[in-house]
């Protein structure tokens, strides 16, 4: 994710720095709230149990789990329209880059298996192209320097 926001350093340095942070953010609250889910599916731990246990850490609770969700799928729209309007990457990248963050949260709200494999695909293509559009910049870069 340091990759993605060091591409627009140069244009936007503070939102670079403060949208990496804020992206960070979101998705350890993200990955917070499935391990979450995960642990609560294991140990058969119903959903108003969990509920009533962490509303005794309000504070905690909503910091780590509830108030920063929306912040990883929208980090990525708002990054997606920060590639477009500098043009670091072509701008395929940044539309499918802002779908992927619009489709994440309306996939996973909806608990459709079609729409969340759709939503991981947007996610996937334009990141695996924009990583390995760098892995061979920098391979490139490394073979021309001896």
């Amino acid at each position: 994710m340091l990759v993605l926001f060091s591409l627009v350093k140069v244009k936007m340095p503070n939102y670079a720095a403060w949208g990496f942070l804020i992206a960070v953010y979101g998705f350890v609250s993200g990955v917070n709230f499935g391990f979450l889910g995960e642990l609560t599916e294991i140990f058969s731990i119903p959903h108003e149990k969990y509920i009533q246990e962490l509303s005794q850490y309000p504070i905690a609770s909503n910091l780590l789990l509830f108030q920063a969700g929306p912040l990883a799928p929208l980090s990525l729209v708002i990054l997606g329209f920060i590639f477009l309007y500098t043009k670091v990457v072509d701008w395929k990248i940044g539309l499918l880059i802002m779908l992927g963050g619009i489709a994440f949260p309306l996939s996973r709200i909806s608990r459709i298996e079609l729409a969340a494999h759709v939503a991981d695909i947007l996610q996937l293509i334009p990141l695996a192209l924009l990583g390995s559009k760098i892995l061979m910049q920098r391979k490139t870069k490394k073979s021309l320097s001896f």
